[in-house]
């Protein structure tokens, strides 16, 4: 064998393995693509179902926070009338 045979052998498995290698990336590149496809809809759906969850919980406290708002709005206004009623039923009688 020659160089130039020694050449163009090494050009054929050089061109072969560039062949195989680029196949290799662009298959781990789909794979890649695929995973990251999946972990995206995974993270898509666990924040989706966690905000939920957060909401849910905000708007039960909020509700609660309304009812004790409420409940003591009354007791104030009824401290307040109660008295006032007094004190006119009082000024009535003068």
């Amino acid at each position: 064998m020659n160089r130039s045979e020694v050449r163009e052998l090494a050009d054929v498995y050089l061109s072969r393995f560039d062949e195989r290698l680029e196949r290799r990336f662009t298959e781990y590149d789909a794979k890649v693509e695929r995973r990251l496809v999946e972990l995206e809809s995974r993270i898509d759906n666990k924040m989706t179902t966690g905000f939920a969850a957060v909401r849910v919980e905000i708007a039960d406290r909020l509700s609660a926070q309304y009812r004790d708002l409420l409940r003591w709005l009354f007791i104030f206004w009824a401290g307040t009338i109660i008295p006032l009623a007094g004190l006119m039923i009082a000024l009535i009688k003068l």
